[in-house]
């Protein structure tokens, strides 16, 4: 028996702990009316118990002193141990209706929750019923009916499984707690873990970083490389083109020197065929030999020429400018041209002028230009017609001029005459070859010396 009264006490005052938890929210009872009437609250404040009549209509209104957070409460009513309703009120009012109660004590209990679950203070009131007889003897009013003992067993009961409730919440906090404390060692095993995860990250960083540096490193290096490999691909491109260009150059000069050739090289056999076919005075035969021996100077010195280019020991547009006379020039091309003229029965003047000043040139090209024009007017030229090689100077310029009376030059092929393999109208009178290649080998070197050429036809 003491066992069993101290555990209830140690119920009682874990409850009491529990209520002074929740004492914030309670359920009171606002207002009771009975067949409606209302009774005076002092009739039932006192000890929450009210005498009524078994046959009484009664209506009780009870609300909640404060309200949770999200405002809503739930309210669980049961009566003598049997459930009313169980609904929400947003505002924490509501009511009961009761009636036919059985005569004796009858236990009314409202529970309160929130939308949570979190249970607070319950309301339990108490309803003494009398039949309804004025007859009744007082000690008839204080007997107990066995419905009275089983209702008040029920409420006990109640009561007894409320406590037993309570404790369990109590348990469920302490289970919490070690809960807690679980958690917290987790936490500082899960702290413990990241700190070696930390470290670990830490040297990965720093290894990380150190092949970054070292590729890095690389990177410098092989852009060093690449800068040296454009470099050397920019000097290539460059020989490339200088070689593409020098190419061209060559191939130009042969044509020059090979078309340069063919001029003497045609005087010769001229010359020859005079000698072979005509009776020749002895001063015409001096003057021929002169010829073939300019001629084939003039060969020796294209060959010299062709084969230092050959070798690379002279660049192809190199010129040798030195003060050279433009009058000797004109002589020996008249000279060297004049059989080749008198074969074909044209007359071939030189009015060059003695006085006719040095100029900067390259003696042998500015010859093969004249020769090239002379050589071109008596190839185009009928017999019987005339040429005349001129020159004229003033304070500024000194000038040669190569005329004939030939059949002249139509204006279409004015516009191509100085074009590399042009091919004129006009063809040469005594069947001879035309590559196209001597005005524009005059053109190029009277360009490079920084002169100019002009033609002038009529026809």
């Amino acid at each position: 028996m003491r066992t069993l009264t101290f555990q209830i006490l140690f119920l009682i005052l874990l409850m009491g702990n529990l209520f002074a938890q929740s004492e914030q929210l309670q359920v009171v009872v606002t207002d009771v009316k009975v067949n409606a009437i209302s009774s005076p609250p002092q009739s039932y404040r006192a000890d929450n118990t009210l005498e009524v009549q078994t046959s009484d209509k009664i209506f009780v209104s009870f609300a909640t002193s404060s309200l949770p957070d999200d405002g809503v409460v739930k309210f669980d009513v049961s009566f003598n141990g049997v459930k009313k309703f169980f609904r929400d009120s947003k505002e924490g009012v509501d009511s009961v209706q009761l009636s036919d109660m059985p005569e004796g004590l009858n236990v009314l209990v409202v529970k309160p929750s929130d939308a949570f679950g979190n249970e607070y203070p319950s309301l339990i009131m108490y309803l003494k019923a009398k039949k309804t007889d004025t007859t009744a003897s007082d000690s008839d009013e204080l007997a107990f009916t066995p419905l009275t003992i089983v209702a008040l067993g029920i409420s006990v009961l109640f009561i007894v499984i409320t406590i037993v409730l309570s404790v369990k919440l109590s348990g469920k906090k302490l289970e919490v707690s070690s809960t807690k404390a679980e958690e917290k060692e987790d936490y500082k095993y899960l702290y413990e873990r990241l700190k070696i995860e930390q470290d670990n990250i830490k040297r990965i960083n720093n290894m990380l970083s150190e092949k970054m540096q070292s590729m890095q490193a690389t990177i410098v290096e092989l852009e060093k490389g690449n800068n040296d490999l454009i470099q050397q691909k920019e000097k290539l491109v460059a020989r490339k083109v200088q070689l593409e260009a020098l190419q061209q150059q060559k191939e130009e000069y042969f044509a020059m020197a090979i078309h340069d050739i063919k001029n003497p090289a045609g005087t010769i056999r001229g010359l020859v065929e005079l000698i072979k076919d005509y009776d020749l005075t002895a001063t015409e035969q001096h003057e021929i030999i002169e010829s073939l021996i300019n001629s084939s100077e003039h060969i020796f010195n294209l060959a010299q020429k062709i084969s230092a280019v050959m070798s690379q020991e002279q660049d192809v547009n190199s010129y040798q400018l030195t003060i050279s006379s433009l009058k000797q020039a004109v002589d020996d091309v008249v000279a060297i041209n004049s059989p080749y003229a008198r074969r074909k029965g044209i007359k071939l003047l030189n009015k060059s002028s003695n006085a006719t000043p040095e100029v900067m040139m390259d003696f042998d090209k500015v010859k093969e230009v004249i020769d090239n024009l002379v050589n071109n007017a008596i190839k185009f030229c009928p017999t019987g017609a005339n040429i005349m090689v001129r020159t004229y100077f003033n304070e500024k310029s000194v000038m040669f001029e190569v005329s004939d009376s030939g059949p002249g030059i139509p204006e279409e092929d004015k516009k191509k005459l100085f074009y590399k393999g042009a091919k004129l109208s006009n063809k040469p009178t005594g069947g001879e070859q035309s590559t196209g290649l001597g005005l524009w080998i005059v053109k190029k070197v009277i360009d490079d010396h920084k002169g100019q050429i002009w033609v002038e036809s009529k026809i």
